[in-house]
């Protein structure tokens, strides 16, 4: 009885938060949203906008919030969609601020630590993005694991358009970076602002520059 008391409260709570007709449809009555207990669920705070086909799957063991810190009268939207077949994996509480977009493609994974997206920053997945727990990502960034377009070479070769992306625990992502295709950014990294990463940064490392090089070894950060 308490347990379930407790889940009433924290529904009712939410929904002076939430657009309360989508909060109710996505966390109670959507099949394919699968989650490990009741506490789970996608809080989509006003002016959220959340587009998940049908056979596309959200798998959640925590929370993701969409449009957290909107200031007040701003315009500002967070968008998630997901593709046909695409598959949203939250493991922990994942934050999303205002003016951010999640964008997963057919067929493609995302998997989400406790982190935070922060303002104006986006996620592209069209194979596969992993990111860790306690990640500080900051505004304006872009995560991508695809080039957009084909890119066909003199001696008639053409780039592979996705590779992975892995980001480790406790990675801070300064504001206005870019986090490329095929990138493994180790734990305890730092991406410099407005640093565009190409290739992978071990950890403990300060990654800067365009391209980003590694400029600083063995630091830690709070």
């Amino acid at each position: 009885m308490g347990k379930l008391t407790a889940n009433v409260k924290m529904i009712a709570s939410d929904l002076h938060k939430c657009k309360k007709l989508q909060y109710l449809s996505w966390n109670l009555f959507k099949k394919n949203i699968k989650k490990v207990s009741r506490q789970c669920r996608i809080i989509n705070l006003k002016k959220s906008v959340i587009n998940i086909k049908n056979d596309a799957v959200v798998k959640l063991n925590g929370t993701i919030t969409l449009n957290v810190d909107c200031p007040k009268g701003a315009k500002a939207e967070t968008m998630l969609t997901l593709k046909p077949r695409s598959v949203l994996s939250v493991d922990g509480h994942f934050n999303a601020y205002y003016n951010t977009e999640i964008y997963v493609f057919e067929n493609a994974n995302l998997s989400l630590g406790y982190s935070y997206l922060n303002a104006g920053s986006q996620i592209r997945c069209m194979e596969k993005i992993q990111i860790g727990n306690q990640c500080a990502i900051g505004r304006n960034v872009m995560i991508m694991d695809f080039d957009a377009h084909t890119i066909k070479y003199e001696d008639g070769q053409t780039n592979s358009i996705t590779a992975p992306v892995t980001i480790g625990n406790h990675v801070w992502i300064g504001c206005g970076a870019t986090v490329l295709k095929g990138v493994n950014i180790g734990d305890g990294a730092v991406i410099g602002a407005g640093a565009v990463v190409t290739k992978d940064v071990p950890a403990n490392c300060i990654a800067a520059g365009v391209p980003a090089k590694i400029i600083k070894t063995n630091v830690n950060w709070e």
